[in-house]
């Protein structure tokens, strides 16, 4: 998971005006085990417009593994969705 903060540009580009980072703890977010099921190369982005906070959330991945009986991948979606203002976040 990386974090950072970006601001609009005149040129109508989103420049960070911080060094994006990872967070050191994600156990409120992903559980005690701050472990996320059923992904290979799993990216989440979440950036948060220096204006207005707003969060913009981009999660990408390699490959999604699929569900085997009741076990099946995390939804990142909802884990994060306690975590963002509610319908704020939009794709990034």
């Amino acid at each position: 998971m990386e974090i950072g903060l970006v601001k609009p540009s005149p040129a109508g580009d989103i420049r960070p005006i911080a060094p994006n980072f990872n967070p050191r703890f994600t156990y409120s977010i992903f559980g005690d085990d701050e472990r996320i099921f059923g992904y290979k190369g799993l990216t989440i982005n979440l950036k948060y417009n220096a204006t207005d906070m707003r969060p913009h959330l981009h999660v990408s991945y390699a490959k999604k593994f699929r569900s085997i009986g009741d076990t099946e991948p995390s939804d990142i979606n909802a884990l994060l969705e306690n975590s963002l203002p509610e319908g704020e976040a939009s794709p990034a």
